[in-house]
């Protein structure tokens, strides 16, 4: 990963630096426009994306997207891994203040000018702001609705926050590029975590991370019951990953979603073998899941109905036990 700033723009504090975007799409193909289109700030120079190549949907669709404007270029990413993809795409843009944006995302109306704006003011290394993720099926609404429910955001600034200041990550984040090259960029060995990780290291080197909450990006939430189980549970195992690759990153909090998952375990082996006692631990945890689900809101879009909100109920279950069961189940290997 090289990076090439000279030439006017060249410096993150002046007036008007120079901006680029990275963007990894893996089936993404429907995505990639809306999302592509949201990064097209008169002020962004370019915008680079990495796709398989491998991937034809979404590689035909990068490629119409450079074809229109001539800021957009599509770099080859091989497997479509999204670290490696990110590194790929670094390596070809040369502007001092690089956005990572993913393809089932759009930034906010703003976004960028403001992002380098707080850049500059709090002398930041990397900013980030809210992930408001905005459903367009009962769904994909359920599942946002728990997303940034106190139950299913696990304390994340990124899900919840209002309040501007020093954080441990940024969603997607808008970067000072020198930080990036002085950490090394992203860890090539992480399928998940990667920006928990990144930042990780920024602030162990000196930098700041900053949170904006008025820097707002629309995400994508899965569509179906299978999807959400696969996120969540690989957030759980590549956290376990971090963990041991990156002592000190993580927080009490984080392991809410293993230790529920063992008490859960051991309460209903005990009421197995006659202790029935222990079974107020899964009645609890029900009983909380259905008062987490009641006070649930969405952001965009209509109330929740009744049967939604039985669905925010279930993808907080199936957020909290499918993290805390890919915790348990250890680092991924290979």
């Amino acid at each position: 990963m090289t990076a090439h700033t000279e030439g006017p723009g060249a410096d993150p504090k002046s007036a008007n630096p120079r901006l680029a975007v990275v963007v990894t799409a893996r089936d993404a193909a429907s995505d990639l426009p809306a999302a592509v289109a949201s990064a097209l700030d008169p002020r962004v120079d370019e915008v680079v994306i990495a796709v398989d190549p491998s991937d034809g949907p979404t590689a035909r669709a990068a490629h119409a997207l450079a074809r229109n404007d001539p800021r957009v270029r599509v770099v080859d990413n091989p497997g479509g891994r999204t670290p490696t993809g990110l590194n790929a795409a670094l390596g070809e843009v040369t502007a001092p203040i690089v956005a990572r944006l993913d393809a089932h995302t759009r930034f906010g109306p703003g976004y960028l000018s403001r992002a380098v704006t707080v850049l500059g003011a709090r002398d930041a290394a990397v900013v980030g702001g809210r992930q408001r993720p905005v459903g367009h099926g009962p769904l994909s609404r359920a599942i946002g609705a728990a997303m940034t429910s106190p139950a299913g955001a696990g304390g994340a600034r990124h899900r919840t926050g209002t309040v501007p200041g020093p954080t441990e990550t940024a969603y997607l984040g808008v970067f000072v590029r020198s930080w990036l090259d002085r950490v090394g960029g992203y860890d090539p060995t992480l399928d998940r975590n990667q920006d928990y990780e990144l930042c990780h290291r920024i602030r162990r080197a000196g930098g700041v991370v900053w949170f904006d909450p008025d820097l707002v990006a629309d995400y994508q939430p899965r569509d179906s019951w299978r999807g959400l189980a696969r996120q969540y549970h690989d957030f759980g195992r590549w956290k376990r990953h971090v963990m041991t690759t990156a002592p000190g990153s993580i927080r009490p909090r984080q392991l809410a979603p293993p230790a529920l998952v063992a008490g859960l375990m051991g309460s209903l082996v005990a009421a197995l073998v006659g202790r029935r006692r222990w079974l107020w631990l899964p009645a609890g945890y029900v009983l909380g899941l259905a008062t987490a689900a009641a006070r649930a809101e969405v952001e965009e879009g209509p109330p929740l109905v009744p049967a939604e909100r039985a669905r925010v109920a279930a993808a907080l279950a199936v957020m909290h036990l499918f993290w805390g069961g890919g915790f348990w189940r250890g680092r991924p290997r290979g």
